[in-house]
């Protein structure tokens, strides 16, 4: 019995023991090698055959980490579930990760372009695309060039804003996008194109006052030639004193007119230009007639011994004809050469009664005297010459006489002054009178004194400009002269009382102006400092 409870007791604690203890789980076995990677598959929003993406990898290979590029196609804008698995070589699947994505429309990555294709033209349009208003611009062969410049027809656009299309086509046919621009059209903007040569002129026409053909005056260019600057002498005779226009225009070979250039002169007759002619070469050979011309060439030849230009010729001994009559006549002499010279004309007197034999008479003003001179080639009976003066031309007095030679056949030179002539003109002649008192008249020359006043001119010295007090309405001729005597400004006054002149360009020193009206002259001086 106490064996049996023994054992019971021994059973007891051991179920106790047993009950106390916790079970323990066994430890797991080492980790195989990892298996060989055959696949990498990817789906998108569900794990199925047909989404699956398939990566192969290498043979052999335990790289999980594999890049690669998943398509997109057909997948809409949005969040979406990304799974991923791999597979072994032993087609045991791994456990699939997932992650997810937002996808939006335009968010595919462009494939890298393919080069460009040759281009075979550029197109234009203006306003609309039509094969009636297309303008085509070709390329270079094989070339991919799309900014290249060309000249877009503009002829028939009205003004205003406008659209411009324009479009390149490849070698294909293709066409790119069209490129639309504006831009404003004025009716005048249009650039012209470069002008022709110009047509060789053939003649310069000039005209006074009013294009006619009854004051015309021409002048013949050189051949081929397309100066337009050439000098020419205008004929001034029959033009009054005063403002006149002078029109001027060209004509080309083919008689096509240039549009009339016009003008503005003072005609003075009384101007005196203060340039010296050009020195004529020296006379050898000239001709004399009197009264009438009978030609050039023709009259009478007078051989000339003056061997330079500066030599003057003082008397010439020609033979009146006996068959003249008594009465005025006229000496014409001229030079045969350089070339013809304009006729010289030299009145005279033959007088049945008054056997004197004139060779000239004239009068000169010398400062404000009046100096009168005459010559006779032969004189009979000659008492004396008395000399009268008019300011009318009409009406004469005696002034003074001298003592003639009485008889000589050689040439007898007189001269006389008048101390006291009037201002404006002076008209003299000479009253031959013969021993008997019969007597005879010279012909009538003038002189023209022209009234002296002071000058009224401000400031002075003066620096930029001068001011000067004309003091009457009419056409006045202004000139300047340095100290040496030389004139260095010219310049026309009309209807001004007060003139301003510029001096800014003269140098500095003394001046004299002398302005004339031509019969008023005025004269000053003033300082440029």
């Amino acid at each position: 019995m106490k064996k049996l409870m023994l054992l019971l007791l021994v059973c007891i604690v051991q179920l106790k023991v047993q009950a106390q203890v916790p079970t323990q789980e066994p430890y797991p076995n080492v980790v195989t090698s990892a298996t060989n990677i055959n696949s990498y598959g990817f789906f998108i929003d569900s794990v199925s055959t047909l989404n699956e993406q398939t990566l192969s990898f290498v043979a052999g290979s335990t790289n999980t980490s594999a890049g690669t590029t998943i398509s997109l196609t057909g997948v809409s804008s949005g969040v979406h579930n990304l799974y991923v698995k791999v597979s072994t070589v032993d087609g045991t699947p791994s456990i699939t990760n997932i992650g997810t994505f937002h996808m939006e429309g335009d968010n595919f990555y462009p494939n890298v372009p393919a080069a460009a294709t040759p281009i075979d033209t550029y197109s234009f349009f203006v306003d609309s695309i039509s094969t009636v208003n297309e303008q085509l611009l070709s390329f270079v062969a094989a070339s991919t060039n799309t900014t290249a410049a060309n000249a877009i027809s503009l002829t028939g656009v009205s003004s205003g804003v406008h659209q411009l299309y324009a479009k390149v086509t490849t070698t294909g046919g293709l066409p790119s996008i069209t490129n639309i621009g504006s831009f404003f059209m004025e009716g005048d903007n249009l650039y012209p194109n470069v002008p022709a040569s110009a047509t060789q002129i053939n003649r310069y026409e000039f005209f006074i006052d009013s294009v006619t053909n009854t004051n015309i005056q021409s002048l013949a260019f050189p051949a081929a030639s397309q100066n337009t600057s050439p000098g020419a002498s205008i004929d001034l005779l029959g033009v009054l004193p005063g403002i006149h226009n002078l029109y001027a225009r060209i004509y080309d070979v083919n008689n096509v007119p240039s549009i009339t250039n016009v003008g503005q002169f003072a005609m003075d007759q009384n101007f005196r230009y203060a340039d010296v002619a050009a020195p004529a070469p020296p006379l050898q050979n000239m001709e004399y007639y009197i009264d009438t011309d009978p030609g050039y060439g023709l009259a009478t030849p007078i051989s000339i011994s003056v061997t330079n230009t500066t030599e003057v010729l003082t008397n010439i001994s020609i033979n009146i004809p006996a068959t003249l009559t008594g009465g005025t006549h006229f000496f014409h002499i001229r030079s045969r050469q350089n070339p013809w010279s304009i006729d010289n004309a030299l009145p005279f007197v033959v007088s049945v009664v008054l056997p004197v034999t004139w060779l000239y008479v004239k009068a000169q003003l010398l400062s404000s005297t009046t100096q009168i001179q005459w010559a006779t080639a032969n004189e009979l009976n000659s008492k004396n010459f008395d000399v009268e003066w008019s300011t009318d031309g009409v009406t004469f007095i005696k002034i003074g006489s001298v003592n003639a030679a009485g008889n000589t056949n050689n040439t007898t030179t007189y001269n006389f002054t008048h101390g006291t002539p009037a201002n404006g003109f002076n008209y003299y002649r000479l009253k031959q009178i013969d021993v008997d008192g019969r007597f005879k008249y010279s012909a009538v020359v003038k002189v023209l004194k022209q009234q002296t006043k002071q000058l009224l001119i401000y400031p002075n010295p003066a620096t930029t400009y001068v001011q000067l007090d004309l003091s009457n309405n009419k056409t006045t001729l202004i000139q300047l002269f340095d100290a040496q005597g030389k004139q260095v400004i010219t310049q026309y006054a009309s209807n001004q009382s007060l003139l301003k002149v510029d001096i800014t360009a003269l140098a500095k020193g003394n001046y004299i102006i002398h302005v004339s009206d031509g019969e008023i002259l005025q004269t000053g001086s003033f300082i440029k400092q």
